[in-house]
């Protein structure tokens, strides 16, 4: 706890980080997809897509298969894979070459590349066991809604696969959608109006930086990694309260909720 302009006035910063909420996020789905594979186990998986949290799906899924290849296209997210001999980072090139020669034979896909990701195509020449695709929608956006296609990657596997699309929403709260990066922000946004309306708070503040421009535009992954280990929210008040501050934040993080839709 810190002094504001006088002693009066208490500078509190939340313990709960802005990795914290985008890891309790990445567990709820991650969670989601472990339900519809029913402890189910695979020789060779492969996941379309590391930012924001393919790399912790591989972590986990790695547990319940021989080989896990994490494609991106990105040959600078190879910096978030983990250190890990199950796991092998791959850039989109790369893997299409490998796939071109045979091999590579997954028995689970899961794509979470969302909107703008992995063309249906392409995905299109796999035979999985289980194909899984996370559909990127929240609520209704005419422009998203148009822009998406994963019933597009689906339809290849209806006939041939057991195939699951994880969704993702926010409990009587508005997300356009169901990205990582999306939720964690909108949870503390949502999070900080609700505690600058108890009493004694003068105002609590986002610590919300534009993340994607520091991954995508500067290629920095420390930065990135040392952005997000901020404390999630700011808090200028009269009184101590942390513990009410900390209480909203979990009780807005725990409105997630995500689960597998079988087809």
């Amino acid at each position: 706890m810190k002094y504001g302009i006088t002693e009066m006035v208490k500078t509190i910063d939340t313990k709960t980080r802005v990795i914290d909420v985008t890891n309790e996020i990445a567990k709820k789905k991650y969670q989601a997809i472990r339900d519809f594979l029913e402890g189910e186990e695979f020789k060779e998986v492969v996941i379309f897509g590391v930012y924001l949290w393919g790399n912790y799906t591989a972590q986990m899924l790695s547990k319940y298969a021989e080989k896990v290849y994490l494609v991106d296209i990105h040959e600078f997210m190879k910096g978030f894979v983990p250190n890990n001999n199950n796991i092998k980072f791959l850039n989109l090139n790369e893997f299409k070459l490998k796939f071109m020669r045979n091999e590579v034979n997954p028995d689970l896909i899961v794509d979470l590349t969302g909107l703008g990701g992995v063309e249906p195509e392409f995905l299109a020449k796999f035979n999985p066991k289980v194909f899984i695709v996370e559909d990127p929608k929240g609520v209704f956006d005419v422009d998203i809604y148009e822009a998406d296609n994963t019933y597009k990657r689906i339809a290849p596997f209806i006939e041939k696969a057991k195939v699951g699309v994880l969704k993702t929403y926010r409990k009587a709260r508005v997300s356009k959608t169901s990205g990582t990066m999306t939720l964690t922000i909108d949870t503390i946004v949502d999070a900080s109006r609700e505690i600058a309306s108890l009493d004694g708070v003068l105002y609590a503040i986002p610590n919300l930086r534009y993340y994607e421009g520091i991954i995508f535009h500067e290629n920095d992954i420390h930065k990135f990694l040392s952005e997000i280990s901020q404390p999630a929210i700011t808090i200028s008040t009269l009184n101590d309260v942390l513990e009410e501050a900390e209480e909203i934040l979990s009780n807005n993080i725990n409105l997630i909720y995500s689960f597998v839709e079988k087809l």
